[in-house]
């Protein structure tokens, strides 16, 4: 939802549930941040230690999808 003063997104985790996310929400097992979101993606930085006991920042792309649903949807599958 890019229409909005702050951009908004909905993603699904592994069991099925959606979420709608925003530039700041925590997410995913290493305390990843939501940094930006993009009409064809959504940009995280997570942090991990390096073999040296260094923090590191890395930066994951997490490309989006645009779910088709409603009627048209349905007409086209047939």
């Amino acid at each position: 939802i890019l229409e909005t003063g702050e951009p908004k997104a909905l993603i699904e985790d592994n069991s099925g549930l959606g979420y709608i996310v925003t530039s700041g929400t925590l997410i995913g097992p290493k305390g990843g941040v939501i940094k930006s979101i993009e009409p064809d993606r959504i940009l995280v930085e997570e942090y991990e230690m390096d073999f040296y006991g260094k923090r590191q920042t890395l930066e994951k792309e997490m490309p989006l999808t645009v779910a088709e649903s409603g009627p048209e949807s349905t007409s086209k599958e047939r």
